[in-house]
């Protein structure tokens, strides 16, 4: 395209061209059709004829030069058709014939990005601002900066993301590392282990996060060089829970719809016990003693109220012994757990109203009951001891 004809673009005419007075130039985005698409495509004009005319416009020497409608002029071309219904376009800047072409195909879908980047590229030589190309497209600057810069990468990856290999995802992720030599290991292993984009994200966030642990413990030393596709592929199996911090095997992750009230719930439970199976055991053991807990407290409440109140005065008594013969240590603030507390069972917890239930004779068997809570409780003390010295 090195003609520039000028003025407005506002004035157009339909003519029968001959078709070898056509001619496509070498830059050019085409959507990509696979092999179903194109036969389709080639029945439907082969049935019903051109229903969209080709876009040209005049060069000085009295071809034509192609603006839209590739496709549609080789399918003809095919059928060994002589003309072909064209719009000819009169005035027109070059830069806007640029933007005509590029908006043309991309509103059709699967396009080469290189040939989007240098379809960019010639319209900002004809004229056009990086705004103005925004502006006329429908997408930001920075989608139109990051397509010139496709223009900049390695042959052989503007040949991979031509053939499809690669894809426009897939350079975003590896363009996040710090050094040309990862963003090539990165794109080397994406191709020949052939990974999504998504699987490449997954690897350059533990590449990062890897590289900034090196730099913190090397103090200015060289980084380690890229990992093998096969110490790649190694890394991605493992995953890092947003909980606990550590790496897993990844079939080992959920990701799951969390409210933030609990995250900061599991956050807490695994910052007091840990994580693993011996933290679960811990918990589902705090929890059954908690409900016996429960159970008997309700059972010493439905006793009747004389007998109750007897049984709570001794129990508090005994209480009060066992904490006057047992050494007090004060707790630093760093021990102490801000957790719900377990209730102490005391002659406050006495309430009236209680539906009665059982008889004096019943004590020994409550009694025994008891004795079996205060061990209960016991060991409830001596989770939540093991709770704040983890946490401390």
């Amino acid at each position: 395209m090195s003609d520039k004809p000028t003025g407005n673009p506002v004035h157009h005419r339909l003519e029968y061209i001959d078709i070898d007075l056509i001619d496509i130039p070498p830059v050019w985005c085409s959507s990509k059709m696979d092999e179903e698409a194109s036969q389709y495509f080639k029945a439907t004009i082969e049935k019903y004829g051109l229903l969209q005319p080709i876009v040209v416009c005049k060069k000085p020497d009295g071809r034509y030069r192609l603006v839209a409608g590739r496709n549609r002029l080789l399918a003809l071309k095919e059928r060994g058709e002589k003309k072909v219904p064209a719009i000819v376009l009169e005035g027109w800047e070059e830069k806007d014939l640029w933007v005509m072409h590029l908006a043309e195909n991309l509103a059709r879908g699967k396009v080469d990005p290189i040939s989007v980047a240098e379809a960019l590229k010639a319209a900002i030589d004809s004229g056009a601002s990086v705004e103005e190309l925004a502006k006329a497209l429908g997408r930001s600057k920075q989608w139109v900066k990051f397509y010139l810069t496709l223009l900049d990468l390695p042959d052989w990856v503007k040949q991979a993301l031509r053939e499809g290999k690669l894809t426009v995802s897939h350079i975003r992720e590896a363009m996040r590392l710090p050094t040309p030599e990862e963003i090539d290991a990165a794109l080397q292993t994406a191709m020949k282990l052939g990974w999504s984009a998504s699987t490449l994200k997954q690897y350059v966030d533990v590449r990062l996060a890897e590289l900034e642990a090196v730099a913190q413990t090397n103090q200015g030393g060289p980084p380690p060089p890229p990992p093998s596709p096969e110490e790649a592929q190694e890394m991605i199996r493992w995953r890092q829970c947003a909980i606990c911090g550590r790496n897993v095997p990844a079939e080992y992750v959920r990701m799951p719809m969390i409210c933030e009230d609990c995250y900061k719930l599991l956050s807490y439970v695994v910052q007091c016990v840990g994580t693993g199976e011996e933290a679960m055991n811990t918990i589902y053991e705090a929890l059954r003693l908690y409900s016996q807990w429960q159970q008997y407290r309700q059972q010493f409440l439905e006793m009747k109220t004389p007998a109750r109140e007897t049984f709570f005065r001794q129990l508090a008594q005994q209480q009060t012994q066992q904490i006057q013969a047992t050494p007090q240590t004060q707790e630093t603030p760093s021990q102490q757990v801000s957790a719900p507390q377990v209730q102490s069972v005391t002659v406050s917890d006495v309430s009236g109203n209680v539906a009665p239930a059982g008889t004096p004779s019943d004590m020994t068997a409550i009694v025994q009951q008891v004795q079996a809570l205060a061990q209960q409780l016991q060991q409830i003390q001596g989770i939540l001891k093991k709770l704040q010295q983890r946490q401390s």
